[in-house]
């Protein structure tokens, strides 16, 4: 490996050219056991003579050559050289993956392109990818990429049908108050049965009925400490814990119809 990167980067480069070439054409690659084995290609760094009749010459000028494969025979077919000597960078400089998809397209078969946007054009530039010309030479060589075939699906139980929903009753409706309604609603506190009352108790509750011709919509209370609430229900409504200070309490009960009218009751409670 080249001591100008880390290892792992750099063989991730030098795959991720070769894969390049797969996604195009019908081949593939996977790591070798030997060196010496048929239709493999063997990826090395050198420096100077290193053991081929071409001795790399230092950094620039040559950066790279490669073997055909057969008729050259192994266990040279095929086989990588790259100058060591070279400033190996990634996506600047002497970019390792621009050189080893060119390198890689020879060691596949692939002569050089007179297509200056060609991969397989023989001076060095920064590249991204193949061009279209080198992917209608590799597939001229090796035939159309083999599609992955994609696993038919084991269908899904079908869902239960969920229960058809039970029909929401039809709501009466309320009747449509006149415009010149202005009668308003009738309130009765049956509990405590007295307006005025005495009590030690730190709250009351309170109960009653109320009735209108149009329909009672709201029971509301309010009390001299400024607290308000609404009552549970309308024509039968109770109110639960209204506080009570030390002292005079007066809690005032309203009920309200769709017209806006308002009838109410007042109650003193005596807190001692």
């Amino acid at each position: 490996m080249t001591s100008k990167m880390s290892s792992d980067t750099a063989k991730a480069e030098i795959v991720r050219a070769l894969n390049e070439w797969a996604r195009s054409a019908n081949v593939t690659f996977s790591p070798g056991e030997s060196a010496t084995d048929p239709r493999t290609i063997n990826i090395f760094f050198a420096s100077g003579a290193h053991g081929d009749p071409y001795a790399f010459d230092g950094p620039g000028a040559v950066l790279a050559h490669t073997f055909y494969p057969p008729p050259n025979s192994e266990p040279i077919a095929g086989d990588m050289h790259l100058d060591a000597d070279e400033a190996w960078h990634t996506g600047s400089s002497v970019d390792l993956f621009s050189v080893a998809l060119h390198e890689a397209g020879h060691a596949l078969g692939l002569a050089h392109s007179d297509n200056p946007n060609a991969v397989m054009y023989p001076f060095y530039k920064l590249t991204t990818g193949l061009n279209a010309d080198d992917i209608a030479g590799i597939q001229d060589l090796y035939g159309v990429a083999q599609q992955t075939p994609v696993p038919t699906p084991i269908p899904a139980p079908a869902p239960t049908p969920a229960p058809a929903p039970t029909p929401a009753p039809t709501p009466t409706p309320k009747p449509t108050p006149s415009a010149t309604d202005t009668t308003a609603p009738m309130l009765t506190i049956a509990s405590p049965s007295s307006t005025i009352i005495s009590t030690s108790a730190a709250s009351i509750a309170l109960s009653g009925t109320a009735a209108d011709n149009v329909g009672v919509v709201a029971v509301r209370w309010s009390n001299t400490l400024g607290n308000s609430g609404d009552a549970i229900g309308t024509t039968n409504w109770q109110i639960t814990g209204v506080p009570l200070l030390v002292g005079t309490n007066k809690i005032t009960v309203k009920a309200s119809d769709a017209a806006g009218n308002w009838g109410w009751r007042v109650i003193t409670v005596v807190r001692r």
